[in-house]
């Protein structure tokens, strides 16, 4: 993921109700972005590993070839999100929205689906 940019929480709060905020290839590891209104981001590239993202509204954002490593989406909107290649090694998507197609070419060992079942 190379040179990423530091970003912080409220970064992307000023970001918000902009047309599809761009924060591709950002460094936002272990933020606490709890409750955070991301609708539409563009998160694609960033490095999100070990951030809380616990009920966070993700609805169509985008976390192409993102890493989410260990990362808290307990009971997320991620309606429409598009998380293709993605790392959710260790993530926890319990009781989160998500259409299982939307996590395709995934990588999802040892995560908490949202039915809290574990994958291998």
């Amino acid at each position: 993921m190379g040179d990423q940019r530091k970003v912080s929480r409220e970064e992307l709060e000023k970001a918000i109700g902009q047309d599809q905020p761009d924060f591709q290839n950002c460094d936002l590891s272990g933020l606490d972005l709890s409750r955070a209104d991301l609708k539409g981001f563009n998160l694609s590239r960033s490095n999100l590993r070990g951030a809380n993202l616990r009920g966070a509204d993700l609805k169509e954002a985008y976390f192409l070839q993102a890493d989410l490593t260990g990362t808290d989406l307990r009971e997320t909107d991620l309606e429409g999100a598009i998380l293709w290649e993605a790392n959710l090694s260790q993530a926890n998507l319990e009781r989160a929205k998500v259409a299982l197609p939307t996590l395709g070419a995934s990588i999802l060992t040892g995560a908490t689906m949202p039915d809290g079942t574990m994958h291998d």
